[in-house]
C-alpha cells in the first residue's frame, strides 16, 4: 500500500536573528498533523500509518503543501513523500 506524507524543509534566512541558517524539517499528514524530525529515517512508521494520505491528490490539498512558509525569516520547500507500507 502506498501512503503519502507532506515534507516541508525550511531554512532560516539571514534576517532571522535567532535561527539564521538553521534547517528544520517537518512532516505533515491528515488534519495537518505535524511531527518534526531532523533526519528522514527518523519518521516513525506509526505516524505514516495513522496520519498519511492514501491518495496523492489528497496530500496536495494539505494546508502546509499549499501554503509553505516563505517570508523574511524562513524559506521553505515542500514535497510529497511516498512510502510503500
Amino acid at each position: 500500500m502506498k501512503i503519502y506524507v507532506v515534507k516541508e524543509t525550511s531554512v532560516g534566512t539571514e534576517e532571522n536573528p535567532n535561527f539564521a541558517g538553521k534547517i528544520e524539517v517537518s512532516f505533515h499528514g491528515i488534519g495537518d498533523n505535524l511531527i518534526l524530525a531532523r533526519d528522514y529515517d527518523e519518521l516513525p512508521e506509526w505516524f505514516i500509518r495513522e496520519f498519511g494520505y492514501i491518495r496523492k491528490c489528497d496530500a496536495k490539498r494539505n494546508w502546509a503543501y499549499k501554503n509553505p512558509e516563505n517570508d523574511n525569516y524562513w524559506q521553505s520547500v515542500v514535497e510529497i513523500i511516498e512510502f510503500d507500507i
